[in-house]
């Protein structure tokens, strides 16, 4: 097995330059948050920590923003 295949089809890298808005940032979370969790569920803990890492990203970076 390589290492692709553990890659889900719904993690996409965002546009160079474009910052996501705070509910971007907040969806984005959650998604690599449940990635994360069923990751960690299937014993893949490397790529459980790697998205357990995004999402800590996108938290950071929602909670830097006003939500409206």
């Amino acid at each position: 097995m390589t290492m692709n295949q553990h890659q889900p089809q719904a993690v996409r890298p965002r546009q160079a330059g474009r910052q996501p808005t705070g509910t971007e940032a907040r969806r984005a979370y959650e998604r690599y948050l449940a990635l994360a969790r069923g990751e960690e569920r299937s014993g893949h803990r490397i790529e459980a920590e790697r998205f357990y890492q995004y999402a800590e990203h996108y938290l950071r970076m929602s909670k830097g923003r006003n939500e409206p």
